[in-house]
């Protein structure tokens, strides 16, 4: 008796990868790793903002999340493009550009709040007792209620 022979099941990424969509799933990845690159390059709270990033020749577009953050990243993203021949991803980029990825929701991430701790508090409340200009000792008390 002979055996049937049963072919052997693929995942859908495997036929994708070596199907016609081939590039575009190489493509797509270039512009993950990219983004992931950029983000690291950007402070914290910036990073959350950048959606995407995708290089065409000597040109790098970022999708931002909001017009206020697509301007606060285009402000960040020119310093990275003055010394782009120093980071390898970035080499030979003649200009950045910043869009607002559109329909996204603007992320309502908050910066996080300075905590201090209840002996910093104290010395802070201190140091505001001190104070003549009544104005100021108001913000210096306002600094010594921000405790853990």
């Amino acid at each position: 008796m002979k055996k049937s022979q049963t072919k052997s099941i693929r995942s859908v990424q495997d036929i994708l990868r070596k199907g016609p969509f081939s590039q575009i799933l190489a493509s797509n990845q270039n512009n993950r790793d990219l983004r992931e690159y950029i983000c690291l390059q950007l402070s914290p709270i910036s990073a959350g903002h950048c959606l995407s990033a995708q290089r065409h020749n000597d040109q790098l577009t970022v999708h931002a999340d909001s017009p206020a953050w697509a301007t606060k990243l285009r402000y960040q993203l020119a310093s990275l493009l003055a010394e782009s021949d120093r980071h390898q991803p970035l080499k030979g980029l003649k200009s950045v550009n910043v869009r607002v990825k559109p329909n996204s929701e603007p992320s309502h991430i908050q910066p996080p709040r300075p905590e201090i701790t209840a002996d910093t508090s104290h010395l802070i409340r201190s140091l505001a007792a001190g104070i003549t200009d009544e104005e100021l000792r108001k913000r210096w008390l306002r600094l010594a209620r921000q405790t853990n």
